[in-house]
């Protein structure tokens, strides 16, 4: 049965922003054997049948090709009875609606449509501030407000509306069925406490500031002190500008006021919270800067914002704003509004959020309360007197019916920090007993590092404010986290907390691939690569699950290759690829591009990111690591049904790029969001990037084989020829004979041009011909691509096979393109006038390059080195980036593109190695280097091979193979 059979997509008549909407349906059910719902949402959703949770769903897809979940629903229907359908959907404006139908034995009994009853959820708050990913705004609930029991048999609903169809102008005209598995929902449970302490909210006038429009936001207060008075200032993300009286501050720095007048200034492309914290009297008012009684003004001063992310940062933009600068120079209201008459206006103020109240507070650690070592070097505390009056904590590192009891402190709050021993994804499930007013506020987070604890500025948390009584919670925002930390707030009478758990939530995975040796940091090193990439397996492949949680497809390269190897979810792989493949068809280009000419006239590559990143253009590498991963697919899976399928988005994907090659045969894209990885490297968007075309020239020759299994003689020819075509070009334009390498991008005259008219369309700044030139980098990036994907004759590949082994001496400098300078290199910006490596990511390739030039004991050392570097941190995750500035290790603990040792320990140490598709034949060649032994296995699709090998007395390789009867071993 084609769905929908009848179903209706349906609404609820108010049509808002940032929204929850209840939906209920009761249904006569008869006899029956099997039932299914058949569902699909505009966004998330939790479904209840008769009061019981079913499930909870967040699936990406395109609104042109919707696809349903068919969610068995049997066990929680009773027969021959009235059953109760609840669901709670999301919805953002522009992007609403519900589809369902219940199907028992073959027949629909009920679908969506206009008797449906629906209410907003009024418990979430939907004017909160903030910005998630995913949902837009931070999470905040007031159980107070909740429609209790709402998705209950007996809950009455009849003074809910009845719904409407729903009026959204992207229209589901395809339906499929969702080809990904249910996701976990496993608990897990807090294994230790990392903080139990007392804290209270600083004082001081706060704000939480907006802008009324794009551009950069220009605040201005006045602060009136009635005495000589000491401020810090504090803001939930850095401002790029901070002045008072005209003098730039540092947040939370000391500043002494004199009594008086004092104007206040913070600008930002962004919104803002603020909090002046004093403990004395001090007001804050801009009615001398907007006029009437607000206390914040804001001018906004237009911009063209961020246009190219790893180009430019926030800061480049601001400083390209001169008034940014004259409006921070002023010492007075009066000084400001003369050299700004009428530009300023009232500046609008929602309520601070659950993290800025967070990552402000004053911190006390009583005699009976627990600070890990690392926190008590790195937070700001007072210690007390006072007790922090929490018993029984234990009870909620476990699942029993004993409450731990927060019974209050006066004058504090409590807080503490429950850590998980590793990353997890999840939604937060709390269940407590307290009174009516009773706050919490709860911070999900990854990791302790050199700053304390390193809040996520994604709005990771939430804040629920309870009703009376005994109550549960479970947050509908997944969060990827390590920590929790929950600041108990307004105590009346004891809080009673049965349980806090996070409901794992991650693509269900048999762990088929295993290694070990005699190196117990060799196996450590394979168990947090493996860990890794199974936390970024979500509905699709995630970059990380604590921070954006987004499909970044480059990232997605390593992570399907982790899968492959260890977990063999063929299927979970193929949803991914073909949902790249579909941001190439014109329904896609309709959906997201239907005004942008180089989309129509096919000038553009699969996305880099769901659903449509970037914005106007491609990210070319990104385009490419997606082709490997489509002949990768081939040659571990072995479908050829999957790969004539693949095969026809590969090939629109490699005609699309000749539409975006140059005369001189190089990519040569204008627009491009260029990146290799972060580092600083000579990118621009526009110009011939060497490792764009390095990568077009492999991605070429990969099509030309995929071409060749399935029969298509001409194209195989064809794209062959682009490839010695392409490797040509670089060897003729982008090999630099003064510095023997290869350069990041070419620039010369011709080039030049290129710069002058992109930059005067876009409305960008030119740069002098000198300056221009002095743009050039070499870098082990662009390099090491050369050697890995052939394009290096055997002369050159000599002159720049040093700049690959230069990892031995693991140099590296976290930066982005955006980083880099503007003629002589700062100092700290390159490693022997050569841009280093600057994350996790790139030794994806860089090991595979050692192995392949026969350097593999130095990649054997690299895996050692850095991934027990991050080990040694503290992290059992890999990270995204090496270590960061202002004592950050990294942004993110757990970034799957980090992971490439889950792949190379076991197919080169371990050595194991499919010479046909889906391993019908197989090779055994290990890299023992100084190891004794290993042994584990490999998925394949017909079962996993397992493979021990070890040393004998002579120093000879005793190898031993167990595999299923479709693999022969070669």
């Amino acid at each position: 049965m084609e769905f929908p059979a009848a179903a209706k997509r349906i609404w609820s008549k108010e049509q808002s922003p940032n929204t929850f909407v209840m939906f209920r349906k009761s249904v006569q059910v008869g006899s029956f054997e099997k039932a299914c719902l058949r569902v699909s949402a505009a966004h998330y959703y939790a479904l209840y049948v008769n009061g019981e949770h079913v499930t909870r769903l967040f699936h990406r897809y395109f609104e042109f090709s919707k696809q349903y979940q068919e969610i068995d629903i049997a066990p929680y229907l009773e027969a021959d009875s009235a059953n109760t359908i609840a669901i709670l959907a999301y919805g953002q404006r522009g992007n609403t609606g519900l589809m369902a139908e219940l199907i028992a034995d073959g027949d629909v009994l009920a679908s969506t449509d206009t008797t449906w009853r629906c209410k907003r959820c009024e418990a979430y708050n939907r004017n909160a501030p903030g910005h998630t990913l995913l949902f837009g705004i931070e999470e905040q609930y007031d159980a107070r407000l909740e429609e209790v029991d709402w998705a209950g048999t007996s809950y009455d609903d009849s003074d809910w509306a009845f719904c409407q169809e729903d009026p959204s102008e992207n229209t589901w005209k395809h339906f499929t069925k969702s080809t990904t598995c249910d996701l976990t929902y496993d608990p897990v449970l807090g294994q230790s406490f990392a903080a139990v302490q007392l804290c209270r909210e600083r004082q001081g006038p706060k704000a939480s500031l907006t802008l009324p429009r794009q551009g950069i936001g220009v605040f201005a207060t006045v602060l009136t002190c009635r005495e000589e008075t000491t401020v810090s200032i504090f803001a939930g993300k850095p401002p790029s500008v901070l002045t008072v009286d005209g003098q730039p501050v540092a947040l939370e720095e000391n500043v002494v006021l004199s009594k008086g007048e004092h104007l206040l200034m913070l600008s930002s492309l962004d919104p803002l919270e603020v909090l002046i914290h004093t403990d004395d009297g001090v007001s804050a008012s801009a009615t001398q800067i907007a006029g009437g009684d607000a206390d914040w003004a804001v001018m906004v001063i237009e911009s063209k914002g961020v246009r190219y992310p790893w180009h430019e940062s926030a800061g480049d933009v601001i400083k390209q704003a001169p008034d940014v600068d004259v409006a921070h120079g002023k010492q007075t209201a009066q000084e400001l509004t003369a050299a700004f008459p009428a530009k300023f206006e009232a500046a609008s103020s929602a309520p601070n959020s659950a993290l800025f109240r967070v990552t402000s507070q004053e911190c006390f650690l009583p005699a009976d309360g627990i600070l890990v070592p690392k926190l008590k070097e790195t937070q700001a505390y007072t210690e007390t007197d006072a007790s922090v009056n929490i018993t029984n904590r234990e009870n909620l590192l476990h699942l029993n019916d004993a409450p731990c009891i927060i019974e209050g402190t006066d004058g504090f709050d409590a807080h503490f920090i429950v850590d998980l021993g590793r990353e997890y994804i999840g939604y937060v499930d709390l269940a407590l007993d307290a009174a009516q007013g009773t706050l919490l506020d709860v911070q999900c987070f990854e990791l302790i590092d050199d700053t304390g604890c390193f809040y996520m500025a994604n709005h990771n948390g939430f804040s629920y404010i309870c009703r009376e009584g005994y109550q549960r919670f479970t947050s509908n925002y997944r969060r990827g986290c390590r920590y929790i930390s929950v600041t108990v707030r307004n105590i009346t009478t004891p809080v009673e907390i049965y349980s806090l758990a996070l409901m794992h939530n991650a693509a269900p995975v048999e762990r088929v691939g295993q290694f070990t040796c005699d190196d117990a940091l060799l196996n450590k090193v394979y168990e947090m690569s493996r860990d890794t990439a199974e936390l970024c397996m979500l509905d699709t492949y995630v970059d990380c699950p604590g921070h954006e949680q987004n499909f970044w497809v480059g990232d997605a390269r390593v992570t399907a290759m982790v899968n492959l190897i260890n977990f063999g979810s063929y299927g979970f792989n193929q949803h991914c690829i073909r949902m790249v493949g579909q941001s190439l068809s014109p329904d896609y280009v309709q959906a997201n591009f239907a005004d942008n000419a180089d989309f129509l006239a096919n000038k553009f590559l699969s996305m880099a990111a769901f659903q449509a990143y970037p914005p106007a253009s491609s990210l070319p590498m990104w385009s490419y690591l997606w082709v490997m991963q489509c002949h990768d697919h081939w040659h571990y899976g072995g479908n050829i049904d999957e790969l004539r399928e693949n095969y026809g988005y590969v090939k629109r994907n490699m005609e699309n790029s000749l539409l975006l090659t140059g005369e001189r045969g190089l990519l040569d894209y204008d627009g491009a969001y260029n990146l290799i990885e972060w580092a600083a490297n000579d990118l621009t968007p526009y110009g011939e990037v060497t490792a764009n075309s390095i990568f077009m020239a492999k991605c070429y020759e990969l099509t030309a084989q995929m071409a060749d299994v399935l029969g298509i003689e001409e194209d195989a020819r064809r794209y062959a020829e682009l490839a010695q075509q392409t490797k040509d070009a670089i060897n003729t334009y982008c090999w630099d004979e003064d510095r023997q390498a290869y350069v990041d991008t070419v620039r010369d005259e011709d080039s030049y041009q290129t710069h002058l008219r992109f930059c005067e369309e876009q409305d960008m700044d030119t740069l002098s011909y000198e300056d221009y030139l002095s743009l050039s980098r070499v870098s082990e990036q662009t390099n090491t691509l050369a050697l890995l994907y052939d394009i290096a004759p055997e002369e050159r590949a000599e002159k720049i096979l040093p700049i690959l082994t230069r990892v031995k001496d693991g140099k590296y400098i976290f930066s982005s393109p955006a980083g880099r300078s503007v003629g002589e290199p700062r100092d700290g910006e390159l490693i022997d006038n050569i841009v280093a490596i600057g994350s996790p990511f790139f030794l994806f390739f860089t090991i595979d390059a050692l192995f392949k030039t026969g350097h593999g004991d130095i990649a054997m050392e690299v895996m050692r080195r850095d991934w027990g570097d991050m080990l040694e941190h503290g992290t059992n995750t890999c990270w995204e980036t090496f270590k960061m500035k202002e004592g950050h290790y990294t942004r993110s603990i757990a970034h799957a593109w980090g992971a490439s040792p889950a792949v190379y320990l076991q197919n080169r140490v371990l050595g194991v190695i499919p010479l046909k598709p889906g391993f019908s034949e197989f090779t055994v060649v290990p890299y023992p280097s100084n190891l004794r032994y290993a042994s584990g296995s490999v998925a394949t699709p017909h079962g996993p091979i397992h493979v021990s090998w070890e040393k004998n007395g002579n120093g000879e390789l005793q190898i031993q193979v167990d595999a299923p009867d479709a693999c022969n071993q070669c």
